[in-house]
């Protein structure tokens, strides 16, 4: 696994890099799979989360709080904006 890599994987995870070492010895097509995999999971949870806000909130607190947290989340030190 390149540097690159780990790196990208690590930024997905949340982790430092140093803490990917034991995906050192995956293949190219093992990381992008992997890779796929995890955008994967994020893309569940963030579909469950706002499933969840809609059943608890209406629509327009719901658009009000869901903005907030992105504009927390992207102000927040340590984390790329996506």
């Amino acid at each position: 696994m390149r540097a690159r890599d780990s790196d990208e994987l690590a930024a997905k995870l949340g982790r430092p890099s140093a803490s990917l070492s034991a995906f050192r010895g995956l293949t190219p097509e093992q990381v992008g799979l992997l890779s796929d995999a995890i955008d994967e999971a994020i893309a569940a949870r963030q579909r469950a989360v706002e499933e969840a806000f809609g059943a608890a909130l209406p629509s327009f607190p719901r658009r009000l709080l869901l903005g907030a947290l992105r504009l927390g989340a992207a102000k927040s030190p340590g984390t790329e904006a996506s």
